[in-house]
């Protein structure tokens, strides 16, 4: 763990030690600029972590650990970054957390091609100000099973042929979605109806 290293402001050219770590998170570093290069030689890392950054500039050199099973990554600028990179080379990835994109009104961007790992098993998406909708790519993911969705304020739309076989949908702080799936006749009611644990804006369907 990196963890508030207030003077750290890059790593050195060639990155990290290549270690038999399984897990990384690097948080609340708010001078770094940059992540270490050579990530995608840390190949036993499984689990990243990478959080609460203001200045950071650049994606590493030829990426992330495409063995992930779990990646967390919050308030950075470098999701533009990331998306042109691929988030399908992460062929191995479970669980996916995403915080703080502020850019992002249809994910995932199936206009530009942007794919997410078919192995995902759960993907939460949290404090995406301009999201208006889930596209139709979410429907391709045959695996998921838990859909968490914070701080959407404008999110609205679901998929029209609806969502993969989830076993919980959890919803909160995204008024026009919630609205749809509460009420007597919610839009969305006999979408989600199949979901064995739906939570709504603190309560339980």
């Amino acid at each position: 763990m990196i963890w508030v290293c207030s003077s750290l402001v890059s790593f050195l050219d060639g990155g990290l030690p290549s270690t038999n770590l399984t897990s990384l998170e690097i948080t609340n570093c708010k001078t770094l600029e940059a992540l270490p290069n050579h990530m995608q030689n840390l190949t036993s890392v499984r689990r990243l972590t990478i959080e609460n950054y203001l200045n950071i500039k650049s994606f590493p050199e030829n990426g992330f650990p495409t063995n992930l099973i779990s990646l967390e990554i919050a308030n950075l600028k470098i999701f533009d970054m990331l998306f042109r990179w691929g988030l399908h080379r992460l062929t191995y990835l479970r669980e996916l957390y995403m915080e703080g994109c502020p850019d992002v009104v249809s994910f995932p961007l199936d206009e530009r091609g942007i794919m997410l790992p078919t192995s995902l098993t759960s993907l939460s998406i949290k404090d995406f100000p301009n999201l208006e909708c889930l596209s139709a790519i979410i429907l391709s993911l045959n695996s998921m099973e838990k859909l968490h969705l914070v701080k959407c304020p404008k999110l609205k739309y679901f998929p029209e042929k609806g969502l993969p076989l989830l076993s919980e949908l959890y919803i909160d702080c995204c008024p026009l979605l919630e609205q749809k799936c509460k009420e007597d006749r919610g839009q969305y009611l006999s979408m989600i109806s199949h979901i064995p644990a739906i939570w709504i804006n603190n309560d339980w369907l």
